[in-house]
């Protein structure tokens, strides 16, 4: 099962009723060899890079077919499903026993059909390089990392630069339009951990921050739409002046509505987990079983709002410790040992991923793997975790640098350390195993090079 394959590993701080089923979902491409690991709240889940290689391509040549195909077939199909998911969001909690069983499986079936397409992003995050390249490479041209990345970034703001571009206009109109911001915001706070939803309390706070310097809002502003004219103006004088092939410029195309979808996936990841939030908590209810413990369910394994004894205590020990395969879940010791046989896997030594920021850092190691590492990021510090997601965003404005296991050209970690100007390195897949807390590192954002520095 293990031995005879390479894996590639992607992690986050996740609880299973919001991740366990597009994981199952996402063997449709990753591939039954799948593996997932969860730890209370640590996650990770373990991929076959050759089947990870093997359904990009397919993807890649439905697209040489069809230059619609990425759009039409996958982006435009998961948003059409995603819609269809989010007309079933209601009040939960108002329902009786007899209706909400069948809308709780209704709501897996609906999420899981999300994710059988919602996944094909991450396919390009340990190959979208290679392939790349291989493609420049074969029509005889050659482009610097900056070209690269301005040929492959999205031209729309993040979900982050969007809302403190809303923010702005609702200042300046005199704090009309907040209660729409706030709606429209309310769930960005959002991550594989938590649904929540933010009170308009909230984003009183925020507005009533930003007037105290209004000035720096309004030049972050000004810079960012001048940033992303500049890079629309970068694009059109590449594509000119290097006289790009229409095949090759449909592959930049390709990286850059894989990274504006993964800015659109993340606020519906966001809206999608309050109300799997706020279903699972209806479930607690309706079932007398504790919402700490229901975490740790999935949506599609609840038959009855009668649990058993036999499966509550089973929840039990996947908090503890537990591995997903091949359909079956394993626990304790044996969970253990398939992971740290699957880790051996990886190859240690040099920690060297891809330059996904350019420049160079010192700093003291922090690993962030839980909620509760959080607190440990201080000014300076090198910020090395499996992957950051929105929630990193505070700890990431703090960091000299950031160090990740995965990701790829489109990744957040990308897309957020070069807006902040800072280095950063992703897909080291052995950065988070191989690097303790308060070690001293350089980070070489150039070369994508991770040294200890003793």
């Amino acid at each position: 099962m293990i031995e005879g394959k390479e894996w590639y590993w992607q992690g986050t701080i996740a609880i299973p009723w919001f991740v366990q089923i597009p994981y199952q979902a996402g063997r449709v491409l990753f591939g039954k060899d799948l593996i997932v690991y969860y730890k209370g709240e640590d996650n990770r889940g373990y991929f076959n890079k050759n089947v990870e290689l093997e359904n990009a391509k397919k993807v890649l040549a439905g697209q040489a077919r069809d230059p619609e195909h990425i759009q039409n077939e996958w982006h435009g199909e998961w948003k059409r499903r995603q819609e269809a998911l989010e007309a079933g969001f209601l009040d939960f909690g108002a329902l009786s026993k007899a209706e909400l069983l069948p809308k709780l499986k209704e709501i897996a079936r609906l999420y899981s059909l999300v994710w059988e397409k919602a996944p094909m992003i991450e396919l390009f995050d340990p190959w979208g390089e290679k392939l790349l390249g291989d493609e420049i490479g074969r029509h005889g041209l050659s482009f610097t990392r900056e070209e690269i990345t301005a040929l492959t970034s999205s031209l729309e703001p993040t979900l982050a630069q969007q809302e403190r571009m809303g923010m702005y206009d609702v200042i300046k109109s005199g704090g009309e339009g907040l209660e729409a911001h706030a709606e429209k915001y309310c769930y960005m706070q959002n991550s594989w951990g938590k649904g929540e939803k933010l009170p308009l309390e909230y984003f009183k706070k925020e507005m009533e921050k930003y007037m105290h310097d209004f000035d720096a809002l309004e030049n972050e502003i000004v810079e960012l739409r001048k940033r992303l004219e500049v890079l629309k103006g970068e694009r059109e004088e590449l594509y000119s002046r290097k006289e790009i092939p229409g095949s090759l410029k449909r592959f930049f195309e390709m990286f850059s509505l894989l990274s504006h979808w993964r800015e659109e996936r993340k606020s519906k990841v966001q809206l999608t987990n309050y109300y799997l939030s706020e279903l699972l908590k209806a479930v607690s209810a309706a079932s007398g079983a504790e919402t700490e413990l229901l975490k740790f369910s999935s949506p599609d394994e609840i038959k009855s709002l009668e649990l058993e004894e036999a499966y509550l205590r089973e929840l039990e020990e996947r908090k503890k410790e537990a591995v997903f395969v091949s359909g079956k879940w394993i626990y304790g010791n044996e969970a253990r040992e398939i992971i740290q046989e699957v880790e051996s896997t990886l190859k240690r030594g040099e920690i060297k991923g891809s330059p996904a920021s350019r420049g160079k850092a010192q700093g003291r190691v922090k690993l962030v793997l839980t909620y509760d590492d959080f607190e440990k990021v201080q000014g300076g510090d090198v910020l090395v975790t499996p992957m950051t997601r929105p929630e990193h965003v505070p700890l990431m404005k703090k960091a000299a640098a950031i160090v990740t296991d995965e990701g790829g050209l489109t990744c957040h970690a990308a897309i957020v350390s070069r807006e902040l100007g800072i280095p950063c390195v992703v897909g080291t897949q052995v950065a988070t195993i191989s690097l303790k807390d308060n070690e001293l590192v350089e980070v070489d954002g150039n070369s994508g090079l991770v040294k200890k520095l003793g």
